[in-house]
């Protein structure tokens, strides 16, 4: 029997080829695409899963005590990690990570070798490979990091600096251009996976830092992330009620300080395994962090366009039931229950998701690479079948696309009457009619309202690109690390920059947007208890110039002026959080730092100097020498003219800055930004998340426009008769044509209406994740409802045309 039912639907596949290739490429296309995005969420999960102890690992957050920009962030003071361990019973151990900075990396021992910047060094407790299990290729992990001065490296950078694993005793040369120091190798690890939420090519030994042993107890120091390891058997609530007021009981005066203005200050656990999807609201200090949001949203076009070919595959299905009713009629006549008949078609229907699988993967193979650049990650096809869990999966996907597809028309087919079947077989199916438009209707509502979607994404993109920030971003080059010269040379430097025709003006500052961190509390001589938390950076004479922003009262810094060293300029921010106004009264007023009475000559126009996922915080501006604590690193920001911004003249202006540099620097790496780029980069992951819902919302509309191709070939050959009559009876073939069409054209309209109200609240609830965001307009849906009416008629106008221009003489001459 079940051969008889395998060769029969095999028989009416093969009958019917167009429909049927329509059918398995649209359910191929479907489960194709879920299955991608299936292995790309897998990864989103995996981050930081890979770790023995994982499971009893969590981050310490604080209340980011810095402003309002965040409610909390994923760094703290040295000090509490101390605390943490002697204070709470439920915790085992605890690790430091201390972000150091870039380091210009070498071998001492290799005769003109190379110098290497390094972004990826990392200062951390002795105890840290102890919590986070790597895998050491050599050297002892519980005590690789005791001693100063010591150093694991990656399996990449013994290659990159040795060029040998085996670089255990080696010594590199590390310098920051204002200290150096030669580093043992006391242990080479394989490389951190990419699905982690930090990465890192060198450990270096937190007692290799002197800085960090002088402030050791330190609260207010929030420089670096702080992990914890509990007992077995601890329950994280009691430890996460536990540390909430350590603050309060251990921090000192730092504690009354930030808390003395109403601000309170906690800490918490963040379990590892939230880090990279559910702390979006909690900055990560070592690299960035995703959002669950987007796994939301993927998991959700992976759906729609799964049961968007099923619905195809149903649609045409229920519509040609009219052509097997004969069949039907037959079959239950020669003695066959409805079982038998359910049976039949549903083979048939899991025949065919068994084609279509098998095209899915082999597209999936195909369309990876794509995909992998698109999305900056490795995935591979044999992700999908690496685990008995993931082919079980993906077996019960197969199975339910089956059922979900074909069990309607089975269930519709096998309940036929025999007798209606064989007299009246012309009119079976027509009471589908009702339910097929609403599948169609079903389909485009979901395919507009992602197109709706996918203009939204690049307009936020398109807006954050050209939103104003305050100052002019374009046009800005900044060569980082130039305190790493000495100060005679940076000084020539910076006046042969200067004297460059196409620079119109050069300026210094120890950061830059968008990363000024700097940051202390403020009090002011009219209110001595009034302490606020304000971000500062130290700035050359020109520097705020060059950077080009607004001076609404006072002035900035000029040369010149040696009382400019005890003197500060503010935002718009820092005044209204000091509690004075924003006029002219406020030149002249004292800002006090410790023992320190700064004037305050200016007030500048707030401007961006985070990224745009934040608002704007209070900021004040030092000029060089001012008795404040600051980075030692110096960034040199470089304008240039406005005529002088082709490409040409930028590459031109490239090369001239790297020849200066080898000149003023030889022997140090040399790296450069654009401002605009930097800012940019902060929505990197978002615009890669752009491009790929573009992508499935198009494969989404491709599939739907199948189905419309199906259902209209379909209904050119029920109507053929119709046209025919219509034809001899003097009917233009424009008017056929519309006369086909119409049908289709109301139910995308339809469709339109109800996935206005969809997109504009799929829209919002989507911006409401950006602290600044574009409006969204009535022609997003008007391009988007077009689109998908063109489409439609594009899709449809084939068939009618071909149908309109037949001869009636060859359709009715049955007759």
């Amino acid at each position: 029997m079940l051969k008889n039912i395998l060769t029969v639907a095999i028989r009416n596949l093969l009958k019917q080829r167009f429909y049927s290739i329509l059918n398995v490429f649209g359910l191929g296309v479907g489960l194709a695409v879920f299955m991608v995005i299936s292995l790309y969420i897998d990864y989103q999960f995996s981050y930081d899963g890979f770790y023995e102890k994982g499971n009893r690992l969590y981050r310490i957050d604080q209340t980011f005590i810095w402003g309002d920009a965040y409610p909390t962030f994923g760094s703290t003071g040295p000090g509490v990690s101390d605390a943490i361990r002697t204070d709470i019973p439920g915790v085992e151990q605890t690790a430091r990570v201390y972000t150091a900075g870039d380091r210009v990396v070498s071998v001492p021992s290799q005769q003109n070798g190379v110098a290497y910047e390094d972004n990826g060094v990392g200062a951390v407790d002795s105890t840290f490979l102890q919590l986070f299990t790597f895998q050491m290729i050599a050297g002892d992990a519980s005590t690789a990091l005791d001693e100063p001065f010591s150093v694991v490296i990656t399996r990449s950078s013994a290659l990159k600096y040795f060029g040998k694993v085996d670089a255990l005793g080696q010594t590199l040369k590390m310098t920051d251009g204002r200290t150096e120091g030669l580093y043992k190798v006391t242990g080479v690890m394989e490389d951190v996976p990419p699905n982690s939420h930090f990465s890192f090519n060198i450990l270096a030994s937190m007692s290799s830092f002197p800085e960090v042993a002088a402030r050791n107890t330190a609260w207010f120091w929030s420089g670096f992330v702080t992990y914890a390891l509990l007992k077995e058997g601890a329950n994280p609530e009691s430890i996460r009620e536990a540390i909430f007021d350590l603050p309060s009981k251990r921090a000192g005066k730092a504690y009354e300080t930030i808390t003395s203005g109403g601000k309170p200050w906690h800490l918490y656990l963040v379990p590892l395994s939230d880090i990279w999807l559910h702390s979006v609201s909690s900055p990560n200090r070592l690299g960035p962090t995703s959002n669950i949001l987007y796994v939301y949203v993927l998991s959700a076009i992976a759906i729609m366009v799964l049961v968007l070919a099923s619905v195809n595959y149903m649609n045409m299905a229920t519509a040609r039931s009219v052509s097997r009713s004969k069949e039907v009629g037959v079959r239950k006549m020669m003695g066959a229950l409805k079982e038998h008949l359910l049976f039949q078609f549903l083979a048939e229907s899991f025949i065919l998701v068994i084609f279509s699988s098998a095209l899915a993967i082999g597209l999936v193979e195909l369309c990876l690479p794509y995909f992998n650049s698109l999305a900056g990650i490795q995935l591979s096809t044999l992700g999908l079948f690496d685990s008995g869990m993931k082919i079980i999966f993906l077996l019960i996907i197969i199975v339910s696309t089956a059922l979900l597809a074909g069990a309607y028309p089975a269930f519709y087919m096998a309940r036929f009457s025999p007798i209606q079947a064989l007299r009246k077989q012309n009119k079976v199916g027509k009471g589908g009619q009702l339910l097929r438009g609403g599948l169609v209707v079903f389909q485009f509502a979901i395919s507009i309202t992602l197109v709706v979607l996918s203009f939204i994404v690049y307009d936020q993109i398109t807006y954050l690109q050209n939103r104003d920030i305050g100052f002019d971003k374009n046009n800005l080059i900044i060569v980082p690390q130039v305190q790493r010269m000495d100060s005679v040379k940076r000084v020539s430097f910076r006046e042969v920059l200067s004297n460059n025709p196409s620079v119109a003006s050069v300026g210094m500052s120890t950061s830059v947007p968008p990363n000024i961190w700097d940051g202390d509390s403020f009090t002011t001589e009219d209110d001595p208890e009034n302490e606020q938390p304000i971000n500062y950076m130290n700035v050359s004479n020109n520097y705020l110039q060059t950077l080009g922003v607004e001076v609404l009262h006072g002035r900035i810094f000029e040369e010149g002026f040696q009382a400019d060293r005890t003197s500060v300029v503010l935002n718009e921010n820092a005044v209204k959080a000091l509690g004075w106004n924003n006029d002219e009264t406020v030149i002249g007023k004292k800002l006090l730092y410790w023992d320190t009475r700064f004037n305050v000559i200016g007030v500048i126009r707030d401007f961006n100097y985070w990224t745009l996922d934040s608002p704007i915080q209070p900021l004040a501006v030092f000029p060089y020498g001012a008795p404040i604590t600051h980075q030692e690193t110096h960034f040199l920001s470089v304008r240039l003219k406005p005529e002088n911004d082709q490409a040409a003249d930028v590459k031109d202006f490239l090369s001239f800055l790297t020849l200066q540099w080898d000149e003023f620097a030889p022997g140090l790496p040399f790296s450069y930004q654009f401002t605009d780029a930097m800012f940019f980069s902060a929505f990197e992951f978002e615009q890669r998340l752009g491009q790929l819902f573009s992508v499935f919302t198009g494969l989404a509309i491709l599939i739907a426009c199948m189905g419309l191709l199906g259902l209209a070939s379909y209904m050119a050959e029920v109507r053929n008769k119709e046209i025919g009559i219509r034809k001899v009876l003097g009917a233009s073939v424009s008017q056929l044509v519309v006369l086909m069409g119409k049908d289709f054209a109301r139910l995308v309209i339809i469709a339109f209406a109800i996935s206005v109200p969809l997109g504009w609240w799929a829209a919002n609830v989507w911006l409401q994740n950006y602290q600044y965001r574009t409006s969204i307009n009535w022609q997003v849906f008007a391009y988007a409802g077009l689109s998908a009416l063109i489409l439609a008629i594009l899709t449809v106008s084939y068939q009618s045309v071909k149908t309109a221009f037949s001869n009636p003489v060859d359709i009715l001459h049955e007759e």
